[in-house]
Parts: structure tokens; C-alpha cells; sequence
């Protein structure tokens, strides 16, 4: 869904590669996700799953220090394998990692102006240097995935969702067998699933947020006022500009979840009176009145935000790539795009792909 498209942060460096290789240039297109301290991951981290938003790290990793070789733009197939191996790194002694891509999604039929506007003709310098890095990303994206499949990391895709649709299905199925998820994006749509053994982690801003922080860093009570407030203000990234309840913004919004608790319990006390003899905001009186738009709307919006809404289809297109190590095949790989510092440390880079493919076995 939303996604942020710039790393804006250092990624600090850990053996076993050397940080000589990691000072290279082509070093800088991955130097922008900050690992998540091993100590914060205590009570996180145990036996579970680590689900990546491959977009996501691959929109940011494109945006980097540009990369080459015959003349092919390689920058976010660098940036992607050096992020995931970060992750194998630091999470896959404990957890399955798994790579989760969009298909075409099944929003764009219920509700056609669905990123309707990420179509539109680039006008601005700006927006024609972030049409021209989102192609270029998805021009490397089919070499992306043969890469991640040679490290040993699975992936999953499936025809008619989202990423963030198959990282619902995958939380609620892990969390249901007992397991902890961790889930890496920086699309803060999937702070929705953060819950009882689920946390996010943000790898551009290095940030982590858990059931027991989820408060503090939202100013939100739980999930489903996050969902809420999304579907009064309306999402421009996805649902396109003025999406939202008209005359309900940020402020407005923020207002009526903290007093009512919910959209239900503010319809709830309108409905039973109780508000009658209350100065509200015209929008909330505008928003609860039947004859007008504001509820369909919200309506509307909820349908496309919540990821685990009931109007999801079901799966159709599953594509579930093994991933297996394959150590001749990724020296082959990573010699045809010149990645030098990773084939001066193959054995490190390599390490914690073998490793966990050991302790499967």
C-alpha cells in the first residue's frame, strides 16, 4: 500500500562482513537501514517468522547511490540482498525469514481509483525522477527475486493481493500456532497488525513498535482506532486526494476517537441521544447524519484499508518460491552485476543463509 521511497538513516556495519568491503561505494546503496539492537529484541525474539515487505525495501534500496553494470541499473538489486542478508543476520538464528511481494491486488476492482493516480502523467522534475526510479526498481525486480531464491529465502506472491494483504493472512496463521512475527516495512499500513507476539520494524527510521509500545509511538489506543483514523482522513497515497469524511481531518479525527472511543461508540451515542444537547463540530454532526456521504465513505475507506477485512478474496495465484543456497549459482550471479565486496566475503555473506539451512536439516 503506502509506501516510503527514501532511507534516511545509517545502517550501521556487523561482522562478519569487514568494514573495508562495507566503505566501497557500491556499500553505500545498502548503508541506509539501521539494524534493530539484539537487546530490544528480547521477549520478540524466539521461535517465528520475520516477513518482509520486498517493495518497500526495494523502493528505498533503489533511491541509493546508483549502481551498474552493462549498462543495466542494479542499485536496488544490490540494496535488496544486502538488506535481507542484514536480516538473516540478525533474526534468521531464531526465525524463518520470508519475502512477501504485491501482485496486482484485488482493490483496484472493488474501488477502480485504487493508486488511480500513480498512472497519471508525471509533470513536475520530481515526480518524473520518482516515475523514472520506480520503473528502473521494477525492471530489476525479476533479478531481485532469482538473487533472494539463491540466498536460501523464500518468497510469496499470490496474483490478486497485496503484500500487505498476504502479511495479514500469514500474522494471523503464525500467531494462531503459537509463533512470533516480526514484520519489516516501512509501509506504516502494516502497523495494524502489531498485536500479541506481532511487532514492526521499521528499517528506514530503525524504529520498533510492539502491543506494549504501540500507544506511545501512535498516540493511539489500540489497532482499530489506527485503522479508524485512517478511513476518516482518507489515504491520498492509495485512495487518492480527498479521499477522506469531508470536514474530518487529522485534528478532527484525532477529537472524536479519543472521546468516543471509536466510530461505533460516537454513532452509537448520537443515535441514543445523548448527544443532543451537545455542541459538536458541524463535521461530526454532518458525519453522523445518515442522508450525507461521511458513513459510506468511511465505509468505503475501511474496506480498503482494514487488511483484514471481510470483503478480502480469497488467494488466487499463490506462487510460494523456495529458497534453497546455492553457492556456485550466486557467485555466478553476483559476478555478473560486479558486486566485488560481496564476493570478497562470500563465506560472511553467505553464513547466516547456511547456517539456518543446517538447522532445518
Amino acid at each position: 500500500m503506502t509506501r516510503r521511497s527514501t532511507w534516511t538513516t545509517t545502517w550501521q556495519t556487523f561482522s562478519p562482513l569487514s568494514t573495508t568491503n562495507l566503505r566501497r561505494k557500491e556499500d553505500g546503496v545498502a548503508q541506509r537501514c539501521r539494524p534493530l539492537c539484539l537487546r530490544s529484541m528480547e521477549g520478540i525474539m524466539s521461535d517465528g517468522y520475520v516477513l518482509i515487505d520486498g517493495n518497500s525495501i526495494g523502493f528505498a534500496a533503489q533511491t541509493s547511490h546508483k549502481l551498474s553494470a552493462g549498462g543495466s541499473d542494479t542499485t536496488a538489486i544490490f540494496g535488496v540482498i544486502r538488506s535481507v542478508r542484514q536480516f538473516a543476520a540478525q533474526y534468521g538464528a531464531t526465525r524463518r525469514l520470508i519475502v512477501l511481494w504485491d501482485g496486482k491486488g484485488w482493490r483496484h476492482t472493488v474501488y477502480p481509483e485504487y493508486k488511480a493516480h500513480r498512472s497519471k502523467p508525471a509533470v513536475t522534475a520530481h515526480e518524473k525522477a520518482q516515475r523514472a526510479a520506480r520503473d528502473s526498481y521494477k525492471a530489476q525486480k525479476k533479478d531481485i527475486m532469482r538473487g533472494l531464491s539463491l540466498m536460501g529465502v523464500d518468497q510469496v506472491i499470490a496474483a490478486n493481493m497485496e503484500a500487505d494483504d498476504l502479511a495479514a493472512i500469514l500474522t494471523d496463521r503464525y500467531r494462531k500456532q503459537g509463533k512470533r512475527i516480526l514484520l519489516i516495512s516501512g509501509d506504516k499500513d502494516w502497523l495494524q497488525l502489531v498485536g500479541n507476539k506481532v511487532a514492526w520494524f521499521d528499517p528506514i527510521r530503525g524504529k520498533i513498535i510492539t502491543a506494549g509500545t504501540f500507544n506511545e509511538h501512535t498516540g493511539l489506543v489500540n489497532t482499530r482506532q489506527f485503522v479508524e483514523e485512517k478511513c476518516l482522513i482518507g489515504e491520498p497515497g492509495d485512495l487518492g486526494p480527498g479521499s477522506g469524511v469531508g470536514g474530518i481531518g487529522a485534528k478532527k479525527a484525532r477529537d472524536l476517537l479519543e472521546r468516543f472511543g471509536s466510530v461505533g461508540g460516537f454513532l452509537n451515542a448520537w443515535m441514543d441521544g445523548s448527544l443532543k444537547d451537545e455542541k459538536l463540530p458541524k463535521a461530526f454532526r454532518d458525519f453522523a447524519d445518515e442522508t450525507l456521504p461521511g458513513q459510506s465513505i468511511f465505509e468505503r475507506n475501511k474496506t480498503l484499508v482494514d487488511l483484514r477485512t471481510s470483503a478480502r478474496p480469497s488467494i488466487v495465484g499463490l506462487r510460494v518460491i523456495k529458497g534453497a543456497p546455492d553457492r556456485d549459482a550466486f557467485t555466478e550471479f553476483c559476478g555478473a552485476f560486479a558486486f566485488q565486496s560481496i564476493l570478497k566475503d562470500l563465506d560472511g555473506f553467505l553464513e547466516p543463509f547456511e547456517n539456518a539451512q543446517k538447522e532445518a536439516a
